[in-house]
């Protein structure tokens, strides 16, 4: 078994846990008296293990991948040879939690110069982003 974990979506974690206001946190509650959220300096900050959970997907298995049952961040990988069917798990992850939750973006680390040429490079998290359509949100420097 090979276990692979990607950072939304694709270095260690596939979703962090997304920054939300009040009103969300209040919109959730209505259905679920369990929510694990975080609060800190007036801002919420909801578990993304937790919002995988609840829309189903711990414990997943198929086609040699799937999402760990002892953790709903980690994705794995029971032999397949390609990390294609992984990322293609991770979109549909996140698309359910995006249409369950309707938490629809993420905030990324800003462009950083990187390489011989030093070059503006995009963070995994916001490459996915831009692939999968989300709303993305980048401290400036």
């Amino acid at each position: 078994m090979y276990v692979a974990t990607v950072r939304l979506f694709l270095v260690k974690y596939f979703l962090k846990n997304p920054f939300v206001n009040i009103d969300t946190i209040n919109k959730i509650k209505l259905n679920y008296d369990d929510l694990v959220y975080f609060e800190g300096n007036g801002r919420f900050k909801i578990s993304a293990a937790w919002l995988i959970e609840k829309c189903g997907w711990k414990g997943y298995k198929n086609d040699n991948i799937g999402v760990s049952s002892m953790h709903a961040l980690v994705l794995v990988n029971y032999g397949e040879k390609s990390g294609e069917k992984l990322k293609e798990l991770s979109k549909r992850v996140m698309e359910d939690v995006k249409n369950k939750f309707d938490i629809v973006g993420v905030i990324t680390a800003p462009d950083k110069p990187a390489g011989r040429g030093m070059k503006l490079q995009q963070s995994a998290v916001k490459k996915y982003a831009l692939e999968a359509g989300l709303k993305i949100l980048q401290p400036v420097i």
